[in-house]
This record gives structure tokens, C-alpha cells and sequence, in this order.
């Protein structure tokens, strides 16, 4: 079905960029929403053009929905539609031409956007254990009945967990039904689940500004080590070094501190949580990160103030001497980790000094 949609959003000309429809509303405020629909799936799963569908022969099933082409973002989209008995908007379901991630999802529909990531109105979010992709829903409070806002999956070859960087191609907005209430009730947060049962798991809303982690992250037992990083790819911000960790397979970002070029310092992962920096270490070491290449390049000054400062606030805080502040080389082999000039000797001099003066 989706591939004749996209198919058929080039056939067409689009529409002026619309909003979602409201559920409950009428068609004939629908139709001036969208414009007079352009296509027609029956009963049968068959998709019409208008023209089809005003000659269709008899005996054909009655119509299920009704598509309009729109822009959403500026970018080409499908809605489609589904009338109840009074004419009155049940269900509809977006497709974009192109996926776009959750994080990206604002910028193409904002007032979806608005209302599942605004606290004011409560929602919550779920992922449906769902074969053969688990799904992200969302339950949007609203006065005459929750509404389920659930996300298609964009790419079915993407088989990392669902978190902000996923990309969907589109969703649709329907009523909560009574025994969709019911697996809300009873929701669970395992993470370690994978029985796909259609049954309901919470998880934090990732529409809502920040970094989101794709699984509940743990707290560390101790802490007596410091590891220092550099970033290895040069311009890179907290944001984009969390999007580049998750399509690694992990939570999100492991470094719980970054160090911008111009010194200033940015928090990565919760600094009580165990981090995904230096294997074997990671259990108890805070992991901090330098943003760029010291294979080829020093850090910048400012950066080196800052981690100086910065190292010797956590040294002092988790009582960790400077002995125990080591470069991820000295942890783990295969790595040349925070560069071969990285002006080691200075950064532990000046440590060192700072530390006995505080």
C-alpha cells in the first residue's frame, strides 16, 4: 500500500501545507482542510484515483478512506482518511514522501510535535511490542477522549532500538479504544522483554527536548578513575556524538562530559551513570571528551583550561587521585585515544598543581 502511495504523491500536484485534521471533525471541514480527495481505497484494500472511483462498476466495495495529497515541512504527503457514520473524522494516517526522524519530526508537522512534547498536556509514550517492528505510541490527553498517536516505522533494515535518531515515514491519529486504555494500565518498563505480544512498555518521550537513551541506563557503584577522550572527528557536538553512539548499538552518548573547542563544557550521559567510553573501565570511571583530532592537531587552549578545571572538580568530588586520570590508551590497546600529541605531560603537570591547591 505505501509504495502506491508514494508512487502516486508524484502523479499529483500538492496541495498548500495543512495541519493535522482534528479528530471529530466534519468532512466538509476536512475538505476544506485538504481539498476534494484524490484517492480512494475500498473495502478491499484496492486504491482508486477520483476519476476511478466516480466510475467504479457495481459491486464495489464501499470506500475505507480517502486519501488527499498535501505538503507537510514543504515536503510532498499523503493523509488519509476515515468518515464515521456521521460524516465526522474517526482515523487518519499520514505519509511522508521521505522518512524523518522523531527528532526531526517538529520541523515537519509542528502540531503534532507541540502536543505529544509539551508537558501541559500529559502525554505519555509507549512502544508496542509489535511483529515485525515494535512501534512508538503516544496517548494524547484531550476533553472528549484520549487520542493514540502511533509512528510508522521509516526503515525496516534499521534494527536498533527505537530512540530520537529513529526515522519514521509517517502516523496516524486515532481514538484510544477501551482495550488499547487497558494495555496503557498495565504497561510495564522491562526493557529486556522481546516477545512481540502487542502488549505495551513506557518509555520516556522523546519528542521532549534533549537526549533520550534507548535503554534505562545504570547507576555505578563506585567511581575511581578518570578517563580522558578525544572525539577523533573534528566539529562534532553533544548532539551529533550521542546520534553517532546510538547508531552504534549503544544507549546514546558515552562520554559524560564533552569539551567544545572553544572550552566550554557540555554534559553527555548523567554523570552517576555507567558510561560507554573505555571498555573493560566503564564500570567505574567517569569518561571525559575532547572535541577533536590530537592525532594531527593540540587541543585548543581553552580546551585544555577547561579540562584541567574540570578534572580536578571530579578528582576532588569522587576522591579519585591523579594517578587514577588516565588516556583511554593506557585502558584499552587497540586505540591511540586522546591522540599521539595530546600534550599528556602537560595536562598532568598542571593537574597535579591544581589539585593541591584546592
Amino acid at each position: 500500500m505505501f509504495k502506491a502511495i508514494i508512487a502516486l504523491l508524484i502523479l499529483f500536484t500538492v496541495a498548500s501545507p495543512a495541519a493535522a485534521a482534528p479528530i471529530g471533525m466534519s468532512r466538509d471541514a476536512a475538505e476544506k482542510l485538504y481539498g476534494g480527495f484524490r484517492l480512494v481505497e475500498d473495502g478491499g484494500g484496492r486504491i482508486w484515483t477520483r476519476d476511478e472511483w466516480d466510475a467504479r462498476p457495481p459491486g464495489t466495495p464501499p470506500a475505507a478512506e480517502y486519501g488527499y495529497l498535501t505538503a507537510i515541512g514543504g515536503k510532498p504527503a499523503a493523509a488519509w482518511l476515515t468518515y464515521d457514520r456521521d460524516n465526522r473524522l474517526s482515523h487518519m494516517t499520514v505519509i511522508l514522501e521521505q522518512p524523518v526522524s522523531f527528532r526531526d519530526l517538529g520541523r515537519y508537522h509542528p502540531s503534532i510535535n507541540k502536543v505529544i512534547s509539551d508537558a501541559e498536556f500529559g502525554s505519555q509514550t509507549f512502544i508496542i511490542r509489535a511483529y515485525p517492528r515494535d512501534v512508538l505510541a503516544a496517548v494524547v490527553p484531550q476533553q472528549y477522549g484520549d487520542l493514540l498517536v502511533t509512528f510508522l516505522p521509516g526503515d525496516k533494515k534499521d534494527a536498533t532500538k527505537l530512540n530520537t535518531h529513529s526515522r519514521v515515514r509517517g502516523f496516524t491519529i486515532a481514538r484510544l479504544t477501551i482495550a488499547e486504555k487497558e494495555r496503557m494500565l498495565v504497561a510495564d518498563e522491562d526493557t529486556t522483554r522481546t516477545v512481540r505480544d502487542g502488549s505495551w512498555r513506557r518509555v520516556e518521550n522523546f519528542l521532549r527536548p534533549g537526549l533520550h537513551f534507548s535503554e534505562k541506563l545504570v547507576a555505578r557503584r563506585r567511581t575511581d578513575m578518570i578517563v580522558i577522550h578525544h572525539t577523533k572527528i573534528e566539529n562534532m557536538t553533544v548532539a551529533s556524538i550521542h546520534d553517532l553512539h546510538l547508531r552504534n548499538g549503544w544507549a546514546g552518548i558515552g562520554y559524560h562530559k564533552v569539551i567544545l573547542p572553544d572550552g566550554a563544557i557540555a554534559d553527555g550521559r548523567p554523570e552517576y551513570a555507567i558510561g560507554a567510553h573505555a571498555l573493560g573501565v566503564n564500570s567505574h570511571s567517569v569518561g571525559i571528551s575532547l572535541v577533536g583530532d590530537f592525532d594531527v592537531s593540540l587541543p585548543s587552549p581553552a580546551q585544555l583550561s577547561s579540562l584541567i578545571s574540570l578534572t580536578a572538580q571530579l578528582a576532588a568530588k569522587y576522591g579519585v587521585s591523579p594517578a587514577r586520570v588516565v588516556g583511554h590508551r593506557d585502558v584499552y590497546a587497540g586505540t591511540t585515544c586522546p591522540g599521539r600529541i595530546f600534550p599528556w605531560a602537560e595536562f598532568k603537570r598542571e593537574l597535579a598543581a591544581k589539585m593541591r591547591n584546592r
